[in-house]
């Protein structure tokens, strides 16, 4: 994954399987955006999420436990450079649409990446099923046994907000991977990178739709790890590819 985003791939999309928690995901996401910034001293990223996802205790934990273990290490000059490339880092939080037929506000922010004072290496957005739904609402899913052995259905209410999350969800997508492509170009700069960092069940429905906007996408588990201690490894397989294994981080 971030072989593939250091040569510019316009875009890609990474779903986790309920293995890696969500604290785990977006400590992923960091470290990534890290890697690419201290790579490249030069290049700088811009992080769009919800704010909660970023400042759970659950999530400073695991930092914590990062710094600690760097700390030990003893490394001054690698924490030199991560504190650097920390910088270059910009964090964007957006709620999720406020209620039934609202706009989601991340589609606004999209649409003014062009206004960005930098170009930015890489447009990461954590979480964007959750930042283009209603918070509570049920999506359309591929039906599930009910009790009495029938199957069970959304109530035409909830299925039709789903069908407008859904919508929502493909709008804010396509801007992303347009505005990775249309704000370096009017800049004379080489294309971004496009990058989604969503769980495997909001995406269950949508695998298609994905595969056809992303270029690549990717299917992540972690593996076997104490969590605190020493983070989890994450490991990613290409969706619609042969199987061939690579680290995330």
């Amino acid at each position: 994954v971030l072989a593939a985003v250091r040569s510019r791939q316009p875009s890609q999309a990474v779903l986790f399987d309920g293995s890696v928690e969500g604290c785990l995901r977006a400590e992923a996401l960091m470290e990534a955006l890290i890697q690419i910034c201290r790579q490249d001293p030069t290049a700088q990223c811009l992080l769009i999420c919800e704010k909660g996802q970023l400042h759970s205790s659950r999530f400073a934990e695991l930092v914590r436990a990062k710094n600690r273990s760097e700390d030990e290490e003893g490394d001054a000059d690698e924490s030199s450079e991560q504190s650097e490339a920390l910088k270059r880092i910009h964090i964007k939080y957006v709620q999720p649409p406020p209620m039934p037929g609202s706009l989601p506000p991340v589609l606004d922010t999209l649409t003014a990446l062009q206004n960005l004072s930098f170009v930015p290496a890489v447009v990461a957005v954590l979480g964007l099923s959750d930042l283009t739904a209603i918070a509570g609402a049920t999506r359309p899913s591929t039906g599930s046994s009910a009790a009495g052995g029938g199957m069970a259905f959304a109530r035409p209410a909830l299925l039709g907000t789903g069908a407008v999350d859904e919508q929502h969800f493909a709008l804010a997508a396509t801007l992303l991977v347009d505005a990775a492509v249309q704000v370096p170009a009017c800049r004379g700069q080489k294309p971004c990178t496009a990058l989604i960092w969503e769980t495997m069940s909001s995406a269950e429905t949508r695998l298609s739709l994905i595969g056809s906007i992303f270029g690549s996408t990717w299917s992540a588990h972690a593996m076997p790890g104490e969590a605190l201690e020493r983070p989890q490894a994450i490991v990613a397989q290409p969706l619609f590819a042969f199987p061939r294994l690579s680290l995330v981080c």
